[in-house]
């Protein structure tokens, strides 16, 4: 069965920085992040102990100084999928024996071929395809989370910061804005793939010094740099409809950044 895991170290950061966690059906491997080409990804099982670390900071950025903005868009990679409402989210939209691999949207073909469409696109040189009459634009059907991706200052590895927590909103928006809601394991998997293919936009560590309190143990006495990636997930109506009716097509949407 498939696994998917961004570390494993719970103690590289305090305890609210979670990996994320194991399915109770998984088995124990963990996907690798680093790798020389940092967009492929393999669908095999890596062991646990190689290639844990994701791929050093892309050089020539200085991410302590990026705004809160949308920064370096000519550099990210972005997810979008689609279903419909009959159809909803199924496993269809990824391959349930894998731990890795890409996500497609079944009921999109490729325009040059009659296989499903791949859902990573380059955020410049692939917009977004939206239309006038999209359900988003003209009834507000959309919902969306935000998510923090750090490096640890102790193992290297990305940590996310309690995604079930995003999960469990997200879901409970989709029901409220009658938009079907991916499964936790679709929702995971796109999280993963979406940070596999920008690790080079992840922030350095931070620089972590101690010191010793009054009690002779070591404490934290400051932190410097630790900029985050940020991650938004995006559920919303992409089809065409005048009226308040359900969207013909529904997106699943991530992007980042740093």
């Amino acid at each position: 069965m498939s696994f998917f895991a961004l570390a494993t170290a719970k103690q590289a950061l305090p305890k609210q920085h979670h990996a994320l966690r194991r399915l109770p059906f998984c088995r124990s491997f963990q996907v690798a992040l680093a790798s020389s080409a940092p967009r492929t990804f393999s669908s095999a099982p890596t062991n646990e102990h190689e290639q844990t670390l994701p791929p050093p900071p892309q050089e020539g950025i200085e991410f302590n100084a990026l705004p809160w903005n949308l920064n370096l868009p000519q550099h990210h990679y972005y997810i979008h999928l689609t279903t419909t409402p009959m159809e909803g989210w199924t496993s269809n939209h990824y391959d349930p024996t894998t731990d890795g691999g890409i996500l497609t949207s079944p009921s999109r073909k490729n325009e040059h071929s009659s296989s499903p469409l791949h859902s990573l696109h380059h955020y410049s040189s692939s917009p977004l395809p939206l239309y006038p009459a999209n359900t988003s634009i003209n009834y507000g059907t959309t919902i969306w989370e935000g998510l923090a991706c750090r490096r640890s200052p102790t193992s290297g590895k990305a940590l996310v910061f309690r995604p079930q927590k995003n999960f469990q909103r997200f879901v409970n928006g989709a029901r409220r804005m009658c938009l079907p809601e991916p499964s936790y394991e679709l929702f995971m998997r796109s999280l993963q793939l979406v940070l596999r293919n920008n690790m080079h936009l992840l922030p350095p560590a931070p620089e972590v010094k101690t010191g010793l309190g009054e009690d002779g143990e070591v404490t934290i006495a400051e932190i410097e740099g630790g900029s985050k990636l940020y991650v938004r997930p995006m559920l919303m109506g992409s089809g065409q409809q005048l009226g308040l009716h359900p969207s013909p097509q529904i997106s699943l949407l991530y992007f980042v950044s740093p």
